[in-house]
């Protein structure tokens, strides 16, 4: 019984710990962390899967909707595993944390996100 209750007490501190983690990266500065690995935390102007491009993408735009975006963040299907309709209806407009890697594409800071895990509500 007391293993049991120390193993319930660990697993809901984690994961208070993980809605309490400190953002690393927002708009503001996300162009300077090109190369790190940052949470990132901020609200998408737009959450968009265009039909017909190769790999069925789900786009997240942040300061500004496609094509004047400053940051993107793209799951491809191989993570999300067609569940495009769930992601937009999801997270279109609410504030998020995404953990990953940023690179720089067409001159702007973009996420390819991962695994789904790293993409949570705020």
């Amino acid at each position: 019984m007391r293993s049991l209750l120390l193993v319930l007490c660990c697993a809901v501190g984690f994961g208070a710990h993980a809605q309490t983690e400190t953002c690393t990266a927002t708009l503001d500065n996300i162009r300077d962390l090109i190369g790190e690995v940052v949470l990132f935390c901020g609200t998408p102007d737009q959450v968009t899967a265009p039909k017909g491009v190769k790999g069925n993408p789900v786009y997240f735009n942040f300061g500004g909707r496609y094509p004047e975006q400053r940051f993107s963040v793209v799951i491809w299907e191989d993570v999300h595993s067609g569940t495009q309709g769930k992601i937009l209806s999801r997270y279109q407009g609410k504030p998020l944390r995404i953990r990953g890697w940023v690179k720089e594409r067409d001159g702007r800071p973009i996420i390819q996100l991962k695994e789904l895990k790293d993409l949570r509500l705020q």
